[in-house]
Order: C-alpha cells, then structure tokens, then sequence
C-alpha cells in the first residue's frame, strides 16, 4: 500500500511540474503580448497627438 501511494504522489507531483511549465510560459506569452499592446497604445496615442496638431493647423489656415 505505502508502495503504491508513493508513486500516485510522485506522479502527480510530476504533473504538477508539467502544469508549472506551461502556466509559466503562458503568463510569458500573456506578459509579452501586453508589453506589445502598451507599445503599440503608446504609438497610436502620439499619432493622435500628431493628428490633432495638424487637424488645428488646417482650421487656423480655413479662418
């Protein structure tokens, strides 16, 4: 009984390492998907700076 209740716990106690792996490079992914989308916000918010500026220009030029 001892025998068999040791190697039900090492198995699970290997599965569990597995799930560790792959939640680790998931929250890798997940991590490096956000550093990308904050990147990209950061992009689109200065273009819209951009936009706006000459967006004001032109009207100055119509009045």
């Amino acid at each position: 009984m001892y025998r068999t209740e040791m190697d039900a716990a090492k198995h699970l106690i290997g599965e569990s390492r597995n799930d560790l792996t792959v939640v680790i490079a998931k929250v890798k992914k997940a991590e490096d998907e956000c550093n990308k989308q904050k990147e990209r916000y950061s992009q689109v918010m200065n273009l819209r700076t951009t936009d706006r500026k000459a967006m004001e220009d032109l009207e100055r030029r119509m009045a």
